[in-house]
């Protein structure tokens, strides 16, 4: 009896032991994918990837003009100013939108309701055809490694996002949500910690919930478009896009149809 007690204990610990081995590296694997860009190669817009992007000529467009235009409701991974090579004027040029405005706001917050609130920017007054829903990074910053916080944050997130929606009557297929859902290896050391402990797992599923809630819309994960170790994706602080990033999205974007 003794000795199947003993065997039985050893077999407990084996499989306590294989368990949290494998669960390192299905871990290290995810994390790892994160550092690989999604293959945009052989798709049919591929080519403007390469494009040197001259902002010399405000006139040049890939695309022929339509009356189409965007309001994009973000933080400060889209507030770069409206010259070259900022999301406005990537869009303009690789689009046929006519008209972007961007209502982003630098350090904003989705779930603050005061002058940083991300999603009282909205004009209503504006004709939108499109609209681009981002930001959170700063909400869960604030967690820091507090997994609860992150799962409370996002959920706080997920339902603010839907009143909005729904109040503001926006049309479903009209909506892209996307966000980073983790930063540079050159991003200060709390704000990757945040990401790793909870805040990168936690925001894709919040806004996948929405895109699955809000049938038409589309979520793009900014990371799996730029990785987390390509430097010419990145500023130097590790945290915000550069001009070759808001390239990737919108190439992804014409991809799946938009514009």
């Amino acid at each position: 009896m003794l000795y199947l007690c003993s065997s039985l204990k050893t077999m407990k610990y084996a499989v306590t032991y294989i368990t949290r081995f494998l669960g390192i590296i299905f871990l290290a694997l995810s994390l790892a994918s994160c550092g690989i860009h999604q293959n945009l190669d052989d798709t049919p817009f591929s080519s403007l990837l390469s494009d040197n992007f001259e902002c010399a000529d405000a006139n040049f467009s890939y695309a022929d003009k339509k009356d189409i235009s965007i309001q994009i409701l973000g933080d400060s991974t889209f507030r770069r100013g409206t010259n070259c090579g900022s999301i406005n004027d990537v869009l303009l040029k690789f689009t046929s939108l006519s008209q972007v405005y961007n209502n982003s706001i630098s350090s904003g917050e989705i779930l603050n309701d005061g002058y940083k609130s991300i999603l009282k920017r909205y004009d209503e007054n504006v004709n939108t055809d499109y609209i681009i829903i981002s930001g959170g990074g700063v909400d869960l910053w604030k967690c820091g490694e507090e997994l609860q916080c992150h799962k409370k944050t996002a959920s706080l997130m997920h339902d603010k996002i839907t009143d909005f929606i729904v109040k503001n009557r926006i049309k479903s297929d009209s909506i892209i949500f996307t966000n980073h859902s983790r930063v540079a290896n050159s991003a200060p050391i709390s704000l990757r910690l945040s990401t790793r402990s909870g805040g990168a797992n936690e925001i894709r599923k919040m806004y996948s919930s929405l895109e699955a809630k809000f049938d038409g819309s589309i979520f793009v994960d900014l990371t799996t478009l730029t990785g987390i170790t390509d430097s010419t994706m990145w500023e130097k602080d590790g945290y915000h896009p550069t001009t070759e990033a808001y390239k990737r999205l919108i190439v992804h974007l014409l991809n799946s149809g938009r514009f």
